[in-house]
C-alpha cells in the first residue's frame, strides 16, 4: 500500500508527497517525514537481481505516491539515468580483492559526485509536478551538491540559487560551482565566508511561515536534503547494492549486510535507514564522521550537542569538506521515526537545543537506535594514510570522504572484518581532490572525461553579479539579494 501522507516532525500538519516535494518544508520551517513505508518481500528483493538500475529504481519508487502516472515515472527515471552517465551500471559494486569489503561506486558522471543520483531525478520530477510554472530553488550546500544541482536545470522551468561557503571547497569543486555555470541561464551561486550551517538557516527561514507570501509568490522550494525526494531517490542504490551482491553470489537472499556511510548532514544514512524500514536486510549502518564528530558522540552516548565557539556553531575545516557540518538536519527525521512519530517530543528536544545547545534522549531509545546505527570518527591524517595505503594494498583510489567510511574497517572497529559484507559508499571521484592530495605528496591519476570537463571550466570567465555574488551570512543583508536574483538577475543572464 502506498503511504498517503507525510507528517511535520514538530507539528501535527500532514502533506501528500507531491505537495511536500513542491514546497520542500512545512510552514513551520522544519521537516516533512514519512509516516508509513512500503515493504518489499524476499521475493521482491530477489527479483531485483537481473534488473537494470532504471528498472530497480522504478520497482522501488512506484511504491510511493509521487502523484505522477507510472508512464511519467518511468520517463523521469529513464531520462535521469541514461545518456549522461558514462557507465551503464550507474552504481556498480566492486569487491576489494578477497576481503569482505565492497565499494558502491556512486560517482559515475555527470559531475563525478554521488549527488547526481538524486539530483538528476528530482528536478525532472519537480518539472513534471509543477507543469508550466517557473520554480525557484533556493538551497545551501557544503559544496559537492552544487555541481549536480546546477547540472540539469539549464533548459528547464527551474531556476537554481545556491548558497555556498566560499573558502572551503576543493579547487575542482569551486571551479564547478562558479566557472561551471557561465553558460547556464538558470543557475547562480551565492558565496559567503561562513560554514554551511548559517546558510542552511537562511534557507529554512525563507521557507518559514514568516515568508509564506514570498515563497508562494515566487514558487520557492529546495533541492537540499530538506526535500524528502532527495532521500527517496537514494534509497534505490541501497537496494541495488544488495541485489549486486546477490548476483555476485557473495550473499544469499535475506543475509544481512553493513553499509558504511560518510556522514555530516545524515541524509545519505537516512536513505539507508529508510531502505531498512522497507525490509532491506541491513544489519548496521555505520555513521563515519570526520573531526566534526558530533554524530559519533551521540551514537556512543545519548547527547546531541553541536559544537559551539564564541556563541556560534563551530565547524572544523578538514580535507573532507562536505562533512564539515555542525548540525545534522536529517538526524531529526530518524529521531522522529524512532520516537514513533511523536512530534511533541521532537519539538521539545529541539526547543531544548535552541535554549541549552544540546538535548539528551532516554537510554531505552538510544539502545533501540544502536541496534541499527554504529559510528566512528577519523582525522585528516587517518584519511590521508588510508588513501595512500589503500592504493598500495588494493590498487584502488578513494577520495577523503570515502576514506572516512573505510578507516573503521581498516582499523577493524566494531569487528568489521568478520564475515558480514561491509559495503562502503564511494561518494566522489578522487580527481575532485587531486590538487589537495598532491600537496600531501599523494599523486592520483586523472581520467580523460574529467580532464576535458575541467579544461572547459578553466577557460570560462564567470561574471560577478551574474554567475556569482558575494553575500553575507546575515539574513537581513542576504534576503534582498535573493529577492533581486529572482526578480532581475536571471533576466540579465
Amino acid at each position: 500500500m502506498k503511504p498517503p501522507f507525510l507528517s511535520d516532525s514538530r507539528s501535527s500538519d500532514k502533506s501528500t508527497l507531491s505537495e511536500a516535494i513542491q514546497t520542500s518544508q512545512p510552514l513551520s520551517g522544519w521537516l516533512w517525514c514519512l509516516i508509513d513505508f512500503p515493504e518489499l518481500s524476499l521475493y521482491d528483493i530477489n527479483n531485483l537481481v537481473w534488473k537494470s538500475y532504471q528498472e530497480v529504481a522504478y520497482d522501488i519508487l512506484y511504491r510511493l505516491d509521487f502523484w505522477v502516472t507510472n508512464d511519467e515515472l518511468k520517463a523521469i527515471i529513464n531520462a535521469a539515468y541514461w545518456p549522461q552517465w558514462h557507465r551503464n551500471e550507474i552504481t556498480p559494486v566492486k569487491q576489494i580483492w578477497e576481503t569482505n569489503l565492497f565499494s558502491l561506486h556512486l560517482w559515475y558522471w555527470p559531475t563525478f559526485a554521488f549527488k547526481n543520483i538524486a539530483l538528476e531525478f528530482l528536478p525532472r520530477l519537480l518539472s513534471v509536478l509543477a507543469k508550466w510554472k517557473t520554480i525557484n530553488v533556493l538551497w545551501a550546500s557544503s559544496w559537492d551538491t552544487i555541481n549536480a544541482a546546477h547540472s540539469w536545470v539549464k533548459w528547464t522551468n527551474i531556476k537554481s540559487i545556491f548558497m555556498l561557503p566560499s573558502t572551503w571547497p576543493s579547487k575542482v569543486q569551486k571551479l564547478q560551482a562558479v566557472n561551471g555555470i557561465v553558460n547556464n541561464p538558470n543557475a547562480i551561486t551565492l558565496l559567503a565566508e561562513v560554514p554551511f550551517d548559517p546558510l542552511q538557516d537562511i534557507v529554512k527561514k525563507v521557507n518559514s511561515v514568516e515568508y509564506k507570501e514570498f515563497k508562494e509568490k515566487y514558487n520557492i522550494t529546495s533541492f537540499n536534503s530538506i526535500n524528502i525526494a532527495r532521500i527517496l531517490a537514494q534509497v534505490v542504490y541501497y537496494f541495488r547494492a544488495y541485489s549486486e551482491l546477490l548476483k555476485m553470489w557473495k550473499i544469499v537472499n535475506w543475509d544481512k549486510v553493513i553499509f558504511s556511510v560518510p556522514s555530516g548532514n545524515f541524509w545519505d544514512a537516512l536513505a539507508g535507514y529508510y531502505a531498512k524500514k522497507m525490509w532491506l536486510p541491513i544489519e548496521n549502518i555505520l555513521i563515519a564522521t570526520n573531526e566534526n564528530d558530533m554524530l559519533d558522540k551521540f551514537f556512543k552516548t545519548w547527547v546531541y550537542q553541536p559544537p559551539k565557539k564564541d556563541w556560534k556553531d563551530f565547524v572544523q575545516v578538514t580535507n573532507a569538506p562536505s562533512m564539515d557540518i555542525a548540525k545534522s538536519s536529517n538526524f531529526e527525521r530518524m529521531l522522529f521515526d524512532m520516537y514513533n512519530k511523536d512530534d511533541v517530543i521532537i519539538k521539545w528536544f529541539y526547543d531544548n537545543l535552541s535554549k541549552n545547545w544540546y538535548f539528551q534522549i532516554d537510554k531505552e531509545t538510544l539502545s533501540k537506535i544502536q541496534k541499527t546505527f554504529i559510528s566512528s570518527s577519523s582525522t585528516d591524517i587517518d584519511r590521508l594514510d588510508l588513501i595512500e595505503d589503500f592504493w598500495n594494498k588494493y590498487n584502488h583510489w578513494i577520495d577523503p570522504h570515502t576514506a572516512a567510511s573505510v578507516v573503521p574497517w581498516d582499523k577493524n572497529e566494531h569487528n568489521l572484518k568478520s564475515e558480514t559484507p561491509v559495503i562502503f559508499l564511494e561518494t566522489s571521484h578522487v580527481a575532485q581532490f587531486a590538487s589537495e592530495l598532491e600537496e600531501k605528496w599523494i599523486n592520483v591519476p586523472w581520467m580523460d572525461e574529467f580532464d576535458s570537463v575541467l579544461d572547459a571550466m578553466i577557460k570560462s570567465t564567470p561574471r560577478e553579479g551574474i554567475d556569482f555574488i558575494n553575500v553575507s551570512w546575515k539574513f537581513e543583508d542576504t534576503f534582498p539579494i535573493i529577492e533581486d536574483v529572482i526578480k532581475n538577475v536571471f533576466e540579465r543572464k
